[in-house]
């Protein structure tokens, strides 16, 4: 399962000539009309609110957004460009306009705050970097009803996470054991 499979999200990426929270108020409205994201239950008031903890990250073409093993202290939503999510050193993902990266980390206490995967842009990209302490803080101030909602948003994702660490696992298990047939079968 490939990381970024709960978000069918398609948006078409804002006008790059626009001012940021006019391109990120654009991202979001896009988003907000499907279901498949949690902005999806926000109203136009909590959408702007979230774009003004947001910081402009512009990432050249080749340029590492996100390295495995660093502390997690952001995520991103992806509002121009693609970027590649690689794990174990193989592409497991690739995040376009309206994807978010690095929230599994957030929500995923086993990761002691680190990075599970490197990020790369694959072309010029901008992306709307949340520091995790203000996005806790925007959730917490959004009610109960609404936080839980995102809650589970954040919970498919890190399942979808899991299991795509099973399937791995289950794959290079699986390899190991054939080569060892293999080279017994031959001795």
């Amino acid at each position: 399962m490939e990381l970024n499979q709960l978000s069918n999200i398609h948006c078409v990426p804002p006008n790059p000539l626009h001012s940021f929270q006019d391109q990120l108020m654009a991202v979001f409205s896009q988003l907000n009309t499907q279901t498949s994201s949690f902005l999806s239950s926000l109203d136009e008031i909590q959408l702007l609110s979230l774009t003004k903890i947001c910081k402009k990250h512009v990432a050249p073409e080749g340029q590492v957004v996100m390295k495995e093993g660093e502390m997690a202290e952001y995520l991103a939503i992806v509002l121009i460009g693609r970027l590649s999510v690689d794990q174990f050193g193989k592409r497991a993902a690739c995040m376009k306009c309206g994807d978010t990266i690095g929230e599994v980390e957030l929500c995923q206490a086993g990761t002691n705050g680190r990075r599970f995967a490197t990020v790369v842009a694959l072309e010029d990209s901008v992306l709307a970097d949340i520091p995790n302490d203000a996005f806790l803080a925007f959730v917490e101030g959004l009610g109960s009803r609404m936080a839980k909602k995102v809650s589970r948003y954040m919970a498919d994702l890190v399942l979808a996470q899991v299991i795509s660490h099973e399937a791995e696992a289950g794959r290079d298990d699986r390899r190991r054991l054939e080569n060892i047939g293999r080279g017994r079968r031959m001795a």
